[in-house]
């Protein structure tokens, strides 16, 4: 049951985090395309942000790892 539950959320977390960021960047390459003089004010927080999701996969993975490595 254990390593059903890990997959599932191992899962969830990949489809979720793959699904948010290519949503960050379709509204950033959309943003642009209305205003591409707003490039600068963009960049920074877009990488931000995609980090930070990033590093919710990365946290889903290490407690799926942690929890696989205590069965």
């Amino acid at each position: 049951m254990y390593v059903l539950g890990l997959a599932f959320a191992l899962g969830l977390g990949a489809f979720g985090a793959t699904s948010a960021q290519g949503k960050v960047g379709a509204n950033a390459m959309e943003g642009l395309a209305r205003n591409p003089q707003a490039r600068n004010a963009m960049f920074v927080p877009m990488i931000v942000v995609l980090a930070l999701i990033e590093s919710l996969f990365i946290l889903t993975w290490l407690i799926a790892n942690n929890i696989y490595g205590k069965i």
